[in-house]
């Protein structure tokens, strides 16, 4: 074959997207929707159209309804598995992906995507066509007959021809029907005969021809022994076998090759795709397949030299062998716009239903993206200013005395701010004009003292009347008051307003937000030492803050005499909001940083880093003021930014010593658990290895196996180590050395390192990452601190107070706080009534659900009255409940039914809460803040019940949530106002750390306790636990 013929690659959709979901771990998106298969479909499309340019391309669906194969046998595919739940609401978020990348999808009603796949391969070769068909499927191998024709296995990268087909099976490709009848498929519940696998098949067709010549050899008696009878005894099953296994070709399509032709992406349909599901790392990579066609979306094109205006972007013609034609848009009334998903179709299935259908490409001419070639707004750089004399400080600070907002972006001297030096400080005070002043620099390099710098801010800084921008305000203020710097005027933080709105999307970076705001990408910052003329690579991870992300690579030459930075994205950890802006170099330790970096180069980036932080500020406060959440970000998120940057600050003292001590004992206690694990097994082994556990659980001690992995290995998982545990001891030894091994590792071991040389840990509180509302923390995350074990209790025991001889740390805790707030929300007489009068709320359900006194509930019923309070919130099904309690599924949706017959308005409440999210598509918090819930009006049970879930959840927990940090603020008025020698140190979900005087300690713990409980009028009264000690694990109740 010529290697010059042009290409059609057909995708087996279904064998494709079984085969990722189950290579790829579960993963979960924004909103906690599964996104595996997902992920996996984005990443072989993106890799085939890079790796592979094919010319031509379709994806095969199956139709809805019944196919021709169940007429010739009733059960075939009788018994296969129900699809799997977290497979079913990812097929249409599949589909759209296919749009996105144009690429036609085509199902034939009555036939299954198989038989398309034979149809558009033969028919295709016929057209003088190179036909790869990207599947692992082994029925796709008889149609390796043509040798235009070829199959791709995408996950090993392999090719497979006639001859290579040959060489793996012993056999032809004209005898793979007849190869696959006598073996059958226990997938499609083809039945074939009784002992012929796969490697008979083949000897046998090898020394007899066909399937027929084979048949009629057995009749005759020439195949011995029990075969040649069981051959005789299933004819008839092997004929209907062949007849079900042979793919049908001669389907009702029409090829025309115009509507296959590879398109352009969606770029703005794919990527709003991917922040949907959380597939940041696709983003420049979709850019990427852009930029090949000729193609550079608005948001990916480097930001022009100093008065520069960028030109349009010209729509390309599509590169390919075959000019695409225009075709046909769905009519409104064309049955094939809507398919029904119980039959797992996508929203726009190519589905014939005439005697002779075209196949539709998503993509024609006429519905190109708007946003392909749109102008980009100007952002001209022309009035960017380095100034590094205080003469002209001078002028700027007077110039600026009137304004009413202003930019603002600090540059410290490393991402550690509780050490950083200040190497200067730029301001924006309207778009395209801003100021850069810095305080440090290599040598011979002309600076601004920063003292000097301070006595000529100052009046500014301190200016009540002027509003603030600057994305991750909460940084920027502890860089400003650990120098002695304050501000006086309202803080606006664009990724808090950004998170107001959207909390559902996890990436609120200042990259991001003007990507998707202004239509601009941001400059990262300049390394030290590069030369002016810079090129456009990948930043390099920081140590501490792991794996880099990069934004595209913009493909445009540089001019050697333009001094602007980098337009690349700036570093950023998985999972973890970044301090982006902050300059993060190589991992070379010797580098002297942004000092080292000339402040003319500086200059460029850092103003335009405040001019975003402007533009940003202003267009997300309008949205937010638009939107109603105005009072939210006033009253509850602004306040809180200075509160967290003043607990980053402050940190929490270690105690080093006692987690080496702890160590040094879980050690101990490790090797005690490896050596009774090797008695166990009657031999030593590794424990943390799989294939030598496999062996001892599986081969050496016959334990039933209780999953499998993608690879088709046996499970050593926790939950497969749980069910074990019931039949034999070591499964619990197992568990055990896994909990105490990951204990040592991620807490022992781990925190020491990360503390500072005053002995404190400084976490970064994470306000924009929750969709509930709730804060996280991260570097490291003392919000995981475990208490349920009394192992994981101990670590709490080296968080102690800086000062013991005079010092003491103070817990607060609201009480069962979740269930407060389900009661003020329900109204329930019942559940007010018991908080009112400060009963056991878990015995006090028990009660009722199991029809018994108050005073003769056992534990165990209140455990499980216990289960089921939680479960209520976290829309537990009776399946859940079942497997949380040990109990049937019945008795599990009894002890709910029983809960609601007595708590009538929570199910009144629940109900509520979904029919606003129908209604509106989000719910909203007791402050007002509001999530969208995504799939809550899903055809398909198992997705809308998990945005019913969600909805509910939001609700209860955004609320709690909502709770904390009003009494955060709360507290920290007070404590400010009174003056008392305590600071508040960390936030734990629902309880507050604080570091007090021994003196001050009853006096600021009546103090903490009236401003939560006072910090919001609910239906019910809260109520705060206290307790005062010299750790956060040997606390003591404080009666008040």
């Amino acid at each position: 074959m010529s290697s010059k013929r042009p290409t059609l690659y057909l995708l087996d959709s279904f064998a494709l997207i079984y085969q990722v979901f189950h290579a790829i771990p579960l993963m979960t998106g924004p909103v906690g929707q599964p996104t595996n298969a997902v992920f996996g479909i984005l990443r072989d499309l993106l890799n085939l159209r890079r790796q592979r340019k094919p010319d031509l391309m379709a994806a095969a669906w199956d139709a809805p309804g019944p196919v021709f194969r169940s007429e010739i046998d009733p059960s075939y595919k009788a018994t296969r598995k129900d699809q799997p739940e977290d497979l079913t609401p990812q097929l249409d978020v599949i589909a759209r992906a296919l749009e996105g990348f144009r690429v036609p999808v085509v199902a034939v009603p009555g036939f299954e995507a198989d038989d398309v796949l034979a149809t558009l391969a033969r028919r295709g070769a016929a057209a003088g066509y190179d036909v790869i068909l990207c599947t692992s499927d082994k029925d796709a191998r008889q149609l390796l007959t043509d040798p235009a024709i070829r199959l791709l296995n995408l996950r090993k990268g392999q090719i497979i021809d006639a001859a290579a087909h040959r060489a793996e099976w012993g056999i032809g490709p004209e005898r793979v029907v007849d190869a696959l009848a006598l073996t059958g498929d226990a997938v499609d519940n083809v039945p074939g005969v009784p002992g012929i696998g796969l490697k008979t098949a083949v000897k046998l067709l090898n020394e007899f021809g066909t399937l027929d010549q084979l048949l009629e050899a057995a009749r005759a008696g020439r195949v011995p022994g029990k075969k040649g009878q069981a051959l005789v005894e299933h004819a008839e099953a092997l004929d209907r076998a062949r007849r079900l296994i042979q793919l049908r070709d001669d389907l009702p399509l029409k090829f025309d090759p115009h509507a296959l032709v590879t398109r352009p992406p969606d770029v703005e349909a794919l990527q709003t795709l991917c922040r949907q599901c959380g597939f940041h790392k696709f983003l420049p990579e979709i850019e990427a397949d852009a930029a090949r066609w000729g193609i550079l979306p608005a948001s990916s094109v480097a930001g022009p030299g100093p008065g520069q205006i960028p030109a349009p972007v010209p729509v390309p013609e599509p590169v390919s062998s075959i000019a695409p034609m225009p075709a046909p848009p769905l009519q409104a009334n064309d049955p094939l716009r809507s398919i029904d998903s119980h039959h797992n179709q996508p929203q726009q299935s190519f589905i014939p239903n005439t005697e002779t259908t075209e196949i539709r490409p998503v993509w024609s001419a006429t519905s190109a993206p708007s946003s392909v070639g749109n102008e980009r707004p100007i952002w001209s750089t022309a009035e960017y200013r380095l100034v590094n004399h205080p003469e002209e400080l001078a002028k700027v600070a007077a110039e600026l005395a009137g304004a009413s907002q202003l930019g603002l972006w600090t540059v410290p001297g490393s991402p550690d701010l509780h050490r950083a030096a200040w190497v200067g400080l730029a301001l924006s005070s309207e778009p395209g004009r801003g100021w850069y002043f810095p305080f440090m620099g290599p040598p011979g390099a002309t600076v601004i003292p920063a003292q000097t710098a301070r006595d000529l801010l100052t009046p500014l800084l301190e200016n009540p009347r002027i509003a603030w921008h600057a994305h991750d305000l909460k940084a920027h203020l502890r860089v400003l008051k650990r120098h002695g710097w304050t501000l006086a005027g309202k803080g606006v933080d664009p990724m808090v307003l950004s998170y107001l709105l959207e909390s559902g999307e996890r990436n609120h970076t200042a990259p991001e937000l003007a990507k998707r705001f202004l239509n601009h990408t941001l400059s990262r910052p300049p390394e030290p030492n590069a030369s002016a003329t810079t090129t456009r690579s990948k930043p390099k991870a920081n140590p501490k803050r792991g794996r880099s992300r990069s934004q595209a690579d913009a493909s445009e030459e540089t001019n050697p005499d333009d001094e602007t930075p980098d337009v690349v994205g700036l570093p950023q950890t998985t999972g973890t909001p970044p301090r982006d802006g902050f300059l993060v170099f190589a991992d070379d330790p010797h580098q002297d940083g942004p000092a080292a970096v000339p402040p003319e180069r500086l200059a460029l980036w850092a103003v335009e880093w405040a001019d975003a932080s402007a533009r940003l500020g202003q267009v997300l406060a309008q949205r937010v003021a638009a939107e109603g959440l105005e009072r939210l970000y006033d009253t509850l998120e602004r306040p809180l930014i200075e509160i967290l940057a003043d607990m980053e600050e402050a940190g929490v003292a270690l105690d080093r010593a006692r987690l080496r001590q702890l160590s040094r004992d879980f050690s101990a206690r490790l090797t005690d658990l490896e050596r009774q694990a090797h008695q166990l097994a009657g031999e030593p082994f590794n424990l943390s290895s799989p294939p030598q556990l496999r062996v001892i659980l599986f081969e050496r001690l016959g334990l039933p196996p209780r999953g499998k992995t993608p690879k088709g290995e046996a499970s050593t998982a926790q939950e497969v180590l749980e069910e074990l545990a019931a039949l034999h001891q070591l499964p619990k030894v197992l568990l055990e050395h896994r909990r105490i091994e990951k204990l040592k590792n991620t807490y022992l071991d781990a925190l020491p390192n990360l503390t500072h040389p005053d002995g404190r840990i400084r976490a970064t509180f994470n306000q924009g990452v929750t969709a509930t509302g709730r804060l996280s923390s991260s570097e490291p995350n003392l919000q995981n601190i475990p208490v349920r074990t009394e192992e994981g209790r101990q670590v709490r025991q080296a968080f102690v107070a800086g000062d013991p001889a005079r010092q003491v740390l103070l817990t607060a805790d609201y009480s069962q706080i979740e269930l407060r707030v389900l009661a003020h929300f329900s109204r329930d007489p019942a559940l007010l009534r018991a908080f009112e009068e400060d009963r056991d709320i878990h015995a006090d359900v028990a009660a009722k659900i199991f029809g018994v006194a108050l005073d003769s509930v056992t534990s165990d019923q209140r455990r499980m009255a216990k289960t089921v309070n939680f479960g209520v919130i976290y829309g537990l099904s009776a399946h859940g409940l079942a497997s949380r309690l040990g109990i049937s599924q019945s008795e599990a949706a009894a002890f709910i039914n029983a809960y609601f017959d007595q708590y009538p308005h929570v199910e009144a409440f629940m109900t509520r809460v979904l029919t606003q999210a129908r209604d509106t598509g989000r719910v909203e918090t007791l402050e007002g803040r509001r999530r969208a819930i995504n799939g809550i009006k899903h055809v398909e049970g198992r997705h809308r019940n998990l945005a019913e879930r969600t909805a509910i959840n939001t609700v209860i927990q955004g609320s709690a949530a909502d709770l904390i940090k009003r009494a955060m603020i709360a507290v920290d008025q007070r404590l400010k106002e009174t003056k008392l020698p305590a600071r508040m140190i960390l936030q734990i979900h629902d309880e507050l750390l604080f570091e007090v005087e021994r003196d001050a300690l009853t006096e600021t713990a009546r103090l903490v306790q009236e401003a939560m409980i006072h910090a919001a009028t609910l239906e019910t009264p809260l109520k705060v636990d206290l307790a005062a000690g010299p750790n956060w694990l040997d606390v003591e109740p404080l009666e008040i």
